[in-house]
């Protein structure tokens, strides 16, 4: 079986697998297929229904299947880079694929958090809906489409996504212990990306699952109208929604502005104290104890239920200000979030209380479905 020729030398790659992998080793890349977020509308002063986007389904099968990936593990997010396609094809550009992820640097910026060398034929596309970016490659008639996601913290973990992504071209699950058969590690930029490179016999239309689905996972949200409702505060508009968001708000002004998200994401969503740090570290504080973030906890009320709420102030004179009410509901913790200057932000946390509070899940209350 082919290998990937990423890295310049074997001394790059730092993982005992590089030497060679199984037949079954050929895996899909952790990609991170749309997670089902939603618009919405409303009207100020009015309660706002919310409306998904349909889920994405898989093509039927049309043969064998090669997927290759990578997988960035940053500090506060993963990045996932995946292309797929009928063998051949991807066989043709496998060596473009292989300089593109070598390529790969992180900026550390928020408004530009990747850079990369787009090899020759390759064309830039709309990406899918939530994804980060799109490429489509190869044979104008039929060409193959490279997608580029991010999702928050280990965004499920590296075996649970590999599964899901095994069930889409075919394959069986796999446990941990073979992970090290399917996986194999190479340094890149700055630190090191797992690379996954699969080979199944195709997946079968509604194969494809989307992260945090099953395996302990919440259900899907309900196709429709999503479970909440809320009063939007005068001077407050919709904006295009932000990565995993399934809301996105923003105070009208001229110049900078609070912007205000609704994020909902499975289980403890990797805890609070970790949640809590990464916040800080965004706003320029440094990392406190579980004991100390206790100390700084206050409550409010969400659709007739306590969730925990706390304001976060950045050092010096361009400090930047962070609202963030915690709720539980429905399998899910759900993060209310407004970020923005601090004095601004200031002016507008009694609205942003206000907003908090009127919100209403389905059957009114936040207590488990």
């Amino acid at each position: 079986m082919p290998r990937m020729p990423l890295g310049p030398s074997p001394a790059d790659l730092s993982s005992p697998t590089h030497a060679g992998w199984s037949a079954a080793g050929r895996g899909p890349l952790l990609s991170l297929a749309a997670l089902a977020l939603l618009l919405l509308a409303g009207c100020e002063g009015e309660q706002v229904e919310h409306y998904r986007v349909a889920k994405e389904q898989a093509a039927p099968s049309q043969g064998p299947v090669r997927l290759l990936g990578a997988v960035f593990r940053r500090p506060e997010e993963t990045w996932f880079f995946k292309l797929s396609g009928p063998v051949k094809a991807v066989d043709d550009q496998e060596k473009a694929f292989d300089d593109f992820i070598r390529s790969v640097r992180f900026t550390g910026r928020v408004a530009d958090p990747v850079k990369w060398s787009v090899p020759e034929g390759w064309r830039k596309e709309p990406p899918p809906k939530f994804g980060y970016a799109a490429f489509r490659l190869g044979a104008e008639d039929a060409p193959l489409t490279l997608t580029v996601s991010n999702l928050p913290g280990e965004a499920g973990g590296l075996l649970f996504n590999l599964n899901r992504w095994r069930g889409q071209i075919g394959l069986p699950e796999i446990d941990k212990d073979r992970l090290k058969d399917v996986t194999r590690e190479v340094k890149v930029d700055d630190g090191s990306a797992t690379l996954v490179d699969m080979t199944g016999p195709g997946g079968k239309k509604g194969d494809m699952k989307p992260p945090f689905a099953g395996g302990g996972m919440p259900p899907a949200l309900p196709a429709g109208r999503l479970p909440f409702t809320f009063t939007k505060p005068e001077g407050w508009k919709e904006a295009p929604p932000a990565p995993l968001s399934v809301l996105t708000l923003k105070v009208e002004q001229d110049g900078p502005a609070p912007v205000i998200t609704v994020t909902p994401l499975a289980g403890a969503a990797g805890g609070l104290t970790a949640n809590v740090n990464r916040w800080r570290g965004q706003i320029g504080l440094g990392p406190i104890s579980e004991t100390e973030l206790e100390k700084n906890l206050q409550t409010i009320e969400v659709a007739g239920a306590r969730a925990q709420y706390l304001d976060l102030v950045g050092p010096g004179p361009d400090a930047r200000r962070m609202l963030v009410v915690i709720a539980p509901h429905g399998g899910r913790t759900w993060f209310f979030k407004m970020t923005g200057p601090a004095d601004l932000a200031a002016k507008q946390k009694p609205a942003f209380e206000a907003f908090v509070k009127s919100v209403r899940f389905d059957r009114g209350t936040g207590a488990a479905e």
